[in-house]
């Protein structure tokens, strides 16, 4: 029997690995996942252990590829996620660890197997296992003993040899399927040793110079903490406010392995990433058919197609990208440390250092849709560890606000005004305010790109305190149609009075700020500028040294109000007249339809007085109707009858006479005010009124 290759009992997987390339680069973003790049010489295969968690996003972006050389990648293998101690309980190969020997021969009852000795030279025996015979100790009975156990084989010529347990030393297995069994015993032990940890194995053709792995992984967030030192440069007029912004990066290793001299990119970018298992097989329902009782069949003949068909594409190798290229990188360009563009990147300005800043360890630059702060150094980064390293200094002008919001308690927020001239993008963060050599105040940074404004409040300013009350006045200004209905404009004046005490031994500037609403008009004190924002004012109000001020701030605002014409009656329309006394812009010829209305008014409450009548006088009728029910038609309770009969038609005709009048009325009113509904679509100009300013 030919001995095959790799038999061995410590059988030796057919694909050796090696050492895998070393990370090279770290990319992390703002969404929850990092990029890792390898790169580096391999001699052969290699694999790469992950957490379990991270295999969905391994899988979805895995990219290999060979830029030089003619070595290829081929299949890209995974542990798979089922449980591994329950897989080898499902396949028999559950053995105890210190029974192993003992439970892999039993294993292989059946098949063939070749055992060696200690002595080289020839084998001690070959044949197909029977079984194992336990031996037992004196001393202890239950126990089993390797001195007493053998090993039974059916050798070639149908001998059953055997051969102590304790002479051998080594076992190689003759059968293909056994040895596919060790394997798999193999990779599912390293599977449960590992526990949360998962390998995947790539396979390379030959040895390479320059392979290059890609893939994201879960990561947290990394995150910005800000100081922010505010200083002065200059003296008297030509003196300037300044503040010199730090930007420190605090970032976590978001791989189970230590990180030596990588590149750190961070990206304030935000692409699209979601989950999607790819890890765990997904299996289909399939239909259950039986099969059919059939006859033979007669052969069937096929037309031959129209033209023949097209040979099927060449196979090609398995392998990431074109041979001899790099893959296209995940959802940004990615650059090695010997890219040219790297190269003029690292030779970007982040712009002036303060006083005593640490410089900046890394530049940054506009990528497509991202930003990136890449790190001029390499960085290392333990297993499980984490780093905060600074990634932009600048200093740029600054000013110092005092803002009082309407509403909050009286002393204002001291306020660093600056534009971001850092050369960066901010991304939102904490930050701690040094000021006079010293600790200030603590705030927020919001997100801001290149050029936008920056305000961080960190400290109320004691010394100042403004209060403020509201005064609103409200007036008609008028009425115009539209549609089937009736607007009515009016004009809300709310005045702001504010009391300002000032105890610095300086002048200073209040920002004061204030609700708004679209379209609002402001009025101001001579001396008051403003800016404004997207839903206030920010009315600023020089404040004297040590002194109070007073100042009123007004709103003018337009409100509107609409009614069906339907539902316009007589109070509606004397209102507008009686207000058109101010100012307000109502039609004159309100007065006649005023006089429809009334006119409907007095026929409906006539109508309503004649109804009340006539429902008594019916009431009467019906007690006179029951009366006839007991009286007789003879004699005096006949005269009586007569009588009751005469007052209950008088009754009758009576109420028939105050509902026709009644209805009369009803109809008089419903044509009034029809007319008088009419007349106020048709007044002359109405439907083109418009709102008018107060007179001044």
């Amino acid at each position: 029997m030919p001995t095959p290759r790799h038999s061995r009992l410590v059988y030796r997987c057919a694909m050796s690995t090696h050492a895998a390339p070393p990370v090279r680069q770290l990319v992390l973003f703002k969404h929850g996942v990092a990029y890792l790049e390898h790169a580096g010489p391999v001699t052969g295969n290699f694999e790469l252990a992950f957490d379990k968690d991270a295999m969905n996003d391994v899988l979805k972006s895995f990219a290999l590829w060979v830029p030089q050389g003619d070595a290829t990648v081929g299949a890209v293998a995974f542990d798979s996620p089922e449980d591994p101690l329950a897989a080898l309980r499902e396949r028999g190969l559950d053995f105890d660890a210190d029974n192993v020997l003992r439970g892999l021969l039993t294993f292989m009852r059946g098949r063939a197997v070749r055992l060696h000795g200690s002595a080289p030279g020839a084998p001690l025996a070959e044949g197909e296992v029977l079984g194992l015979q336990q031996g037992r100790t004196a001393s202890h009975e239950s126990a089993r003993s390797a001195e007493g156990e053998t090993l039974t084989l059916r050798t070639a010529d149908g001998m059953l040899r055997v051969v102590p347990l304790a002479d051998i030393r080594g076992v190689e297995l003759l059968d293909e399927a056994a040895r596919g069994e060790l394997q798999v015993l193999m990779d599912k032990s390293r599977a449960a040793t590992s526990r949360a940890h998962r390998s995947v194995r790539v396979d390379v053709s030959a040895p390479t110079q320059a392979l290059h792995v890609a893939y994201t992984v879960p990561a947290p967030i990394w995150r910005v903490s800000y100081r922010l030192v505010a200083g002065r440069e200059g003296t008297g007029s030509e003196a300037r406010e300044t503040v010199t912004v730090m930007a420190w990066a605090i970032v976590h290793n978001p791989v189970d392995r230590d990180l030596e001299d990588v590149q750190l990119v961070l990206t304030t970018g935000q692409p699209v990433s979601f989950v999607i298992d790819l890890y765990v097989p997904r299996h289909v329902t399939r239909a259950v058919v039986q099969e059919e009782v059939r006859t033979g069949a007669a052969p069937r003949s096929f037309a031959k197609a129209k033209g023949a068909p097209a040979a099927p594409p060449a196979p090609r190798p398995a392998h990431f990208g074109p041979p001899g290229a790099p893959a296209p990188q995940p959802a940004r360009a990615m650059l090695m440390e010997d890219s040219p563009e790297l190269e003029a990147f690292a030779r970007a300005d982040v712009g002036g250092y303060g006083a005593g800043a640490p410089e900046a360890a890394a530049t940054g630059e506009q990528r497509g849709e991202f930003f990136e702060y890449r790190l001029n150094a390499p960085v290392s980064l333990t297993r499980g560890g984490s780093a905060m390293v600074p990634i932009a200094t600048a200093k740029v002008d600054a000013a110092r606000q005092r803002i009082w919001r309407w509403g909050d308690a009286p002393a204002p927020d001291i306020v660093l005004h600056f534009k971001n001239d850092t050369g960066v993008v901010l991304e939102e963060g904490a930050a701690v305010i040094y000021d006079e050599n010293g600790y200030a105040g603590e705030a927020m940074v919001p997100f801001r790109a290149r050029g936008g404004e920056v305000r961080v409040s960190f400290a109320k300013d004691l010394s100042v305190r403004c209060t403020g009350e509201q005064v609103h006045t409200l007036r008609f200004l008028g009425i115009h149609a539209q549609g089937l209905y009736v607007m009515e404009s009016r004009e809300r004046v709310i005045e702001h009075a504010l009391h300002i005490e000032n105890d610095h031994e300086r002048d200073e500037t209040l920002y004061v700020e204030l609700p708004r609403q679209a379209h609002d008009t402001l009025e101001l004190p001579p001396d008051a500028t403003v800016e404004e924002l997207a839903s206030a004012y920010r009315v600023a109000l020089p404040v004297p040294a040590a002194g109070v001020r007073e100042a009123s701030v007004s709103l003018r605002r337009k409100e509107y109000s609409h009614v069906s014409v339907s539902g316009v009656g007589t109070g509606e329309v004397a209102r507008w007249i009686n207000e058109r006394t101010n100012g307000a812009r109502v039609p004159a010829e309100l007065e006649r339809i005023l006089g429809r209305l009334r006119a409907a008014d007095d026929h409906a409450r006539e109508a309503a007085v004649r109804s009340q009548n006539a429902t008594a006088l019916r009431q009467r009728q019906e007690a006179q109707t029951k009366q006839l029910a007991v009286l007789r038609d003879q004699g005096e309770e006949g005269q009586e009858r007569l009588a009751v009969v005469r007052e209950v038609r008088r009754l009758e005709a009576d109420a028939t006479e105050l509902e026709r009048g009644a209805a009369e009325l009803n109809g008089r009113a419903h044509t009034e005010r029809e007319l008088a509904r009419k007349e106020l679509l048709a007044l002359p100009g109405m439907a083109l009124a418009q709102p008018v300013a107060p007179p001044g």
